[in-house]
């Protein structure tokens, strides 16, 4: 058996000044198999003050979103901050958002990896 599968941009890599709106991405993986959501937020020379956070929603609407998975990224100057959130084929929409760094600019990016057939 052969899988199918198909990768996307959700974020394009992109600075996120302090306090800017979040960065957000949804897609639809109602018929898929199953997804991997990646990326990374990289902090600059000086931490923020208030580290970004990841956020992975899921909704059986495309509406009401329900928290699946979070995580904080580190504060320290000049981290990187890798994630990686394996949504199982139940998951119908899919919302991932990033943003609530203060105090300095981030560099945020994320990617999503579909099982599509098999």
């Amino acid at each position: 058996m052969t899988a199918t599968k198909l990768g996307s941009t959700l974020i394009a890599s992109s600075t996120m000044t302090a306090g800017q709106a979040n960065a957000t991405a949804s897609f639809n993986m109602s018929t898929y198999y199953g997804a991997l959501v990646t990326g990374q937020i990289v902090n600059g020379g000086t931490g923020p003050t208030v580290a970004s956070t990841v956020t992975v929603n899921t909704a059986y609407d495309n509406s009401t979103w329900i928290q699946f998975a979070q995580m904080t990224a580190s504060a320290t100057a000049n981290a990187t901050s890798p994630f990686a959130f394996s949504l199982p084929a139940a998951a119908m929409f899919v919302q991932v958002t990033i943003g609530g760094n203060t105090g300095q600019s981030v560099t945020v990016l994320a990617d999503v990896q579909q099982l599509i057939g098999i």
